[in-house]
């Protein structure tokens, strides 16, 4: 670069070199500003194709679906990759391999909402939310779409063995308890109304000590009973407990009691059988005293003692059936008391009625098993219980009950009363939202606009796997006070970010970190960046969380510590993107680039070509324009230049043909294309070039390592053409001659300039140095004529249109470099040089007098005309002080 001292002699010559050229990003902070261009469009860095800037390889259209794109997903099975392609109301699925078969892609599903969706991957399932239903697609394409009711949602099981085991799913009321049989009095059944007495409050012990009906029917004691929302054991039924009560005509023990007191059945004249569980040690005096219908009682070989003429003026009873032996019925006290009744040892009874317990605000019981087999039931929803009957207790031990039922929806309750005072269903609440990400092996959602602030993350299973669709009920994050939105998610690293938005700039960023307590994981806030508003989306970049904010493109940087600092990472970029719609801002990370999709604009930040200015990391910007594709365009026509029978060849004929093209089949099974003007008919040749059509911008943007897919309006899928590097197009391969290995020695692993078209169309490429006075504004310089020099990347049938820009002159057109036909003019070729390694530098002659500043702008608009410039450089003279005129 040149240097001017204080004095500046006329006849000397400096030289301006641009080198290294770079992106458009915030050029007046850098001390090397010259080297960034004031403007580039439809150019970046090709760091695979040597380093310079050069035109953007176009993108192809690889499927039409015509229906909007509202999102792209990928899922990985048998080792292949496919897109899951959200288009419509549909769910489509294309093999990444087969992107240019012609083959469209699958439909796997139909009835989804015509929105933008959210998902993620967990295990091998890609999980979708519409706003309203939940999708689940498995990793070899099937897929289903849960019902309104949530009949096919993850179903929890709320209880086991009486304690609780899952929570409540927030996709579904319904729900799944078990109970294994240990000892068929474990569930015993408990007649309604019973009244119990508190023995032992620390032991948690109780008696039975009546009823609060009169009872007409059979009388069941239960094991246990809740009382206060404690657990207590019935041990005891109290003396006089159910005296008089005619109406009882069986009784039922269970095997936590252990004594029946004094005269507690007396006077019972309906009754007619007692069952007395093996627990039971003692029935005291007089416990039956006065029962004439009682002809059968069961005693358990628990049976210790009985207590002065239990079974006085009982005259229908003959005989005692006793479970254990002889021996061990003469060991009970007061047994020969009883001498005027037989007798039978060793006696089973296998009937019994059960009461399983069913936990929670129960609406319906809808199924009940044991051992996977469906049993008669019936359900109080009084007691709460589920009540079954067998004729062999002793074969319900170590079987397993399972009771399926609905419980009432806790609407308006806790997290689901919104803000507006009303309520919403649990299902609603999760469905609702808007944006997701994975973290810790768990899906989480949030951006519910009822629900501002409230983030769901899918619970585990009783296995420890987190399986979507099942978000319990205990399972949410509340971030913030107030209406501000979550607008998106990211997992980074160990920190989950919650991004909030606020038009009044006054949104934050919650950061949240795993915590184990009692073995169950949590996610606490660590810290909380206020001020900061994200209005859009976020994706990790180079290692940083960036998000669309309120001024633009920020990053959260982690510093080490327990707190993270806001940098912006592009001034200029800002500016241009506030004339866009910030809701329908798409972020991801493409091959060291951040991909920033506006619609039919992108934004293209290089991650490996930054640098700091102040506490801000700015990276070089890279602009795209036109991305999107055409649907009803038309193909262009050119005369034809040699003669073909039957036709006429037009003499200067203009660009492209803009009459009717008409066809038809020739001798040789070929088609001749014509048209026909003034009564001559004038032979045509089609060109791979469109024009005109509906043009669709991008909705949706997706990179899948190497690839860069986006998604249309009207259901394009386009790909990016740089997976055709070293790729020789369809015409060239279907020749006779070709050779895959001679093209691979004349373009190596370059891309044919074929593929630089946008969906066929043409497309503008432009490049703009920096207005530059050469670091001296106060003096006027004049360019050495013939010194300007470009070092430009060789392509074959590219074409650069060199033009010059000056305060005094304006602008003009120095030259049109074409490199395919090397059809050059205004150019010295004695300074011409074709490097080894891809480069041509070739001097031009300009001469420009009396500027200030001046700047060059090399631009394109050729179809699959590439371009690439790697340096330019010229030298001036000193005119003298600038001259009021």
């Amino acid at each position: 670069m040149a240097e001017h001292r204080n004095i500046v002699k006329s006849t000397a010559e400096y030289t301006r070199s641009y080198e290294n050229l770079r992106g458009i990003d915030l050029s007046d902070h850098s001390p090397d500003a010259q080297r960034r261009f004031a403007y580039l469009e439809n150019m970046y860095v090709d760091y695979e194709g040597g380093g310079s800037v050069e035109s953007i390889p176009g993108f192809r259209k690889i499927a039409t679906l015509k229906e909007r794109i509202n999102r792209i997903y990928s899922q990985r099975y048998n080792g292949k990759e496919y897109l899951i392609i959200h288009a419509g109301t549909k769910l489509y699925r294309l093999n990444v391999e087969e992107r240019d078969s012609g083959n469209e892609p699958v439909c796997i599903a139909d009835g989804l909402l015509d929105t933008r969706s959210c998902g993620g991957i967990l295990g091998n399932r890609l999980f979708i939310l519409d706003g309203e239903k939940f999708t689940t697609v498995k990793d070899d394409g099937t897929a289903k779409i849960f019902d309104k009711k949530g009949t096919d949602s993850y179903i929890p099981t709320a209880y086991r063995d009486c304690e609780e085991a899952e929570a409540r799913n927030l996709l579904t009321h319904q729900f799944c308890q078990y109970y294994t049989i240990k000892s068929a009095p474990d569930i015993s059944y408990s007649t309604p109304t019973l009244i119990f007495s508190i023995i032992d409050y620390e032991e948690k012990l109780c008696s039975v000590s009546g009823i609060g009906i009169n009872l007409r029917g059979n009388l069941h004691i239960p094991s246990c009973v809740l009382i206060g929302g404690n657990k207590y054991k019935v041990i005891e039924i109290a003396d006089g407990a159910f005296s008089g009560k005619t109406g009882i005509l069986e009784v039922y023990t269970s095997y936590n009691l252990r004594k029946i007191g004094k005269r507690a059945f007396a006077g019972c004249t309906g009754l007619k059988t007692v069952i007395v569980s093996d627990s039971v040690e003692i029935i005291d005096t007089g416990c039956f005293d006065d029962c004439a219908a009682l002809d059968f009682i069961y005693v358990g070989r628990g049976m210790k003692k009985f207590g002065n003429q239990p079974f006085a003026r009982c005259p229908a009873l003959k005989e005692i059936q006793y479970a254990s032996s002889l021996d061990d019925y003469q060991l009970i006290e007061n047994v020969p008391s009883l001498e005027n009744l037989a007798v039978t040892v060793n006696a089973k009874y296998g009937y019994a009625k059960f009461n399983v317990p069913v936990f929670g605000r129960v609406s319906q019981v809808y199924s009940v098993t044991v051992d996977g087999e469906s049993v008669e039931y019936t359900y109080n929803s009084q007691t709460q219980c589920v009540v079954l009957e067998c004729n062999d207790r002793d074969a319900m031990i170590g079987k397993t009950l399972e009771i399926r039922g609905i419980f009432i929806p806790d609407e308006g309750q806790g997290f689901l009363s919104t803000e507006m005072g009303k309520s919403i269903d649990s299902r609603s609440a999760v469905l609702g939202c808007k944006c997701s990400c994975v973290f810790d092996g768990r899906l989480f959602l949030s951006g519910n606009p009822l629900l501002p602030g409230v983030i769901f993350y899918s619970s585990k299973s009783e296995n420890g796997s987190a399986y979507p669709p099942y978000f319990g009920a205990k399972n949410y994050i509340f971030d913030g006070v107030g209406g501000h939105p979550v607008t998106s998610l990211l997992s980074l690293g160990d920190r989950l970010l919650v991004f909030k938005g606020g038009d009044d700039g006054s949104g934050s960023i919650f950061y949240h970190e795993k915590e184990i307590h009692d073995g169950k994981d949590g996610y606490p806030v660590k810290f909380v960046r206020n001020g900061i508003s994200a209005t859009s989306d976020s994706c990790s970049f180079d290692g940083e969380a960036v998000f669309v904010g309120s001024s633009g493109i920020c990053a959260s940087v982690n510093n080490g510590t327990d707190s993270a600092f806001i940098s912006r990472r592009s001034e200029k970029i800002s500016r241009l993107l506030a004339t866009q719609d910030s809701e329908k801002i798409r972020l991801t990370e493409w091959k060291g680039y951040l991909v920033v999709a506006c619609g039919s604009k992108f934004f293209l930040a290089d991650s490996r070509s930054k640098y700091r200015y102040g506490d801000d990391y700015l990276s070089e910007w890279y602009y795209l324009s036109d991305i999107g594709a055409y649907e009803n365009d038309r193909r262009i026509y050119k005369y034809a230049s040699k003669a073909k029978e039957g036709y006429t060849i037009r003499q200067n004929p203009p660009e492209k043909v803009s009459a009717t093209v008409l066809s038809r089949k020739n001798e040789f099974s070929g088609i001749d294309y014509y048209t026909v003007e003034n009564g001559e008919a004038y032979a045509v040749n089609p060109t791979d070039e469109y024009e005109g059509g509906s043009f669709y911008p991008a909705t949706e943007v997706f990179a899948l390592g190497d690839l860069l897919f986006f998604g249309t309006d009207f259901g394009h899928i386009c790909l990016f053409n740089n997976d055709k590097r070293g790729v020789a197009p369809t015409f060239i391969e279907d020749n006779t001659d070709f050779s895959a290995e001679e093209y691979e020695s004349k373009m190596g692993n370059t891309i044919h300039p074929y593929y630089y078209s946008f969906d066929r169309h043409r497309v503008k490429y432009l490049l703009a140095t920096v207005p530059d006075n050469c670091g001296i504004p106060y003096l006027e310089k004049i360019s050495v004529r013939g010194s300007l020099t470009l070092k430009f990347k060789c392509m074959s049938d590219g074409e650069i249109a060199v033009k010059v820009k000056t305060d005094k002159s304006g602008m003009k057109e120095l030259c049109k470099i074409k490199t395919g036909a090397l059809d050059f003019y205004c150019l010295n070729f004695s300074n011409l040089s074709i490097a080894p390694f891809g480069y041509s530098t070739l001097s031009l002659n300009e001469y420009e007098r009396g500027w200030i500043d001046k700047q060059y702008i090399l631009c394109a608009e050729g179809y699959c005309s590439p371009i690439g410039i790697h340096s330019l450089s010229y030298r001036y003279k000193i005119k003298g002080k600038i001259k009021n005129k």
